[in-house]
C-alpha cells in the first residue's frame, strides 16, 4: 500500500493538527522541502508527525513541531532521510479511532 493513515496523539502540532485529527500520508516520496509535514521514526520518540524545518546537505533533516511546547529539534536532533516514513499528503479533523503518532 503507496498511503497510510494514522492519527494524530498530543497537542506537539497544534494549531495546525488537534489531538484526534487523522493525517493520509504517502509512503512513497522523492523529494523532502522545508515546511512539509512528514511521518518519522525516532529511536526515542517513537512515530511522530512534525514539519521539515530544514534539509542539510548530508540528506538529514531537522524538524519541529507548530506548537512551542513540542520537543525541540535540538533535543530531536538530526533526522536521516531513511527515518522519515512518509510525506504527509492530506488531514481529516478528528472523528474517533486508529493508530497513533504524536
Amino acid at each position: 500500500m503507496m498511503i497510510r493513515v494514522f492519527k494524530v496523539e498530543g497537542t506537539s502540532m497544534f494549531p495546525t493538527l488537534n489531538q484526534g485529527d487523522f493525517v493520509i500520508a504517502s509512503l512513497w516520496f522523492r523529494r523532502l522541502m522545508p515546511n512539509q509535514l512528514v511521518i518519522v521514526k525516532h529511536p526515542i520518540y517513537g512515530t511522530l508527525v512534525k514539519r521539515i524545518q530544514s534539509v542539510q546537505p548530508n540528506d538529514g533533516f531537522t524538524l519541529c513541531g507548530d506548537n512551542p511546547e513540542s520537543v525541540s529539534s535540538e533535543k530531536m536532533g538530526l533526522v536521516k532521510r531513511q527515518q522519515i516514513i512518509g510525506k504527509v499528503i492530506y488531514s481529516v479533523q478528528q472523528t474517533k479511532q486508529a493508530t497513533g503518532v504524536r
